[in-house]
């Protein structure tokens, strides 16, 4: 009886010890949160380094085109993950957009902004990317990209080199000096 007495308050303080480091971990500030599971390697995202990036057809927002990654071989492309309604993306969209406006930039680099999980409509999205005066090409994720790339965490950004491989994956807010110097090791192959 003691033993059994013992065994389930272990199974108890275990489970309550789980609990209270994954609540931690769900309700801790947005902004430090990636940059924690991306260091004990629980994003998905930062796996794909050195691999050769899925290929896709997504639709772009404004046009109704198809667009795959496929047709930009030959240049670096910035791959975007986001969502209107999150915090981070918001910011990291106006510092992709200074990034697209940079002549020097933008004859090598492609952005590619995937909108996904998304709970307003299109027009309303086309009026939040209108409203920031935001130019690069908006493509509409579908659940095969998101599953291919394993996105879980946003924004997320996947930088490609003119090969087709990723040189760069990751989930967090990222700086426009951290994004113009993962740019410049790309571009100076």
């Amino acid at each position: 009886m003691k033993k059994t007495t013992k065994i389930l308050t272990v199974i108890l303080g275990v489970l309550l010890v789980t609990g209270i480091l994954l609540h931690g971990l769900l309700h801790w500030d947005y902004e430090s949160k990636p940059d924690v599971f991306n260091m004990l390697g629980l994003n998905p995202a930062v796996r794909w380094k050195g691999k050769l990036a899925p290929n896709f057809q997504l639709r772009e927002l404004h046009t109704g085109k198809l667009i795959s990654l496929q047709q930009y071989r030959g240049k670096v492309v910035i791959l975007d993950f986001w969502a209107s309604w999150c915090p981070g993306c918001r910011k990291q969209l106006k510092v992709l957009q200074r990034i697209h406006r940079d002549k020097k930039i933008a004859t090598k680099v492609r952005i590619l902004s995937i909108n996904m999980k998304e709970t307003a409509p299109p027009k309303a999205v086309r009026e939040f990317l209108r409203v920031r005066d935001l130019t690069f090409p908006v493509l509409l994720a579908t659940k095969k990209v998101v599953q291919d790339y394993k996105i879980w965490f946003f924004p997320a950004m996947v930088i490609i080199s003119p090969t087709g491989q990723v040189v760069y994956s990751g989930a967090e807010f990222h700086t426009e000096s951290k994004i113009r110097n993962i740019l410049a090791t790309i571009t100076k192959r």
